[in-house]
């Protein structure tokens, strides 16, 4: 379970890079949408491990690990 904590910890920070915490989820939508369709990540996904690197709250990654 760690791990995949620590991977999604990974994934969240390089959504953070991309759009940072100040930006909202709608305009973090617009900043990853493209970014996951050539990585094949599901933008969905990409937002939650956004809101867990932004808030260090496990729960928010609840039904992806």
């Amino acid at each position: 379970m760690e791990r995949l904590v620590a991977g999604a910890e990974g994934l969240g920070q390089l959504m953070l890079e991309l759009s940072p915490g100040y930006r909202s989820d709608e305009q973090a939508v617009d900043d990853l949408a493209v970014f996951c369709e050539k990585i094949g990540c599901v933008l969905d996904d990409a937002l939650v491990y956004r809101r867990f690197a932004f808030t260090g709250d496990r729960r928010a990654l609840w039904g992806i690990v």
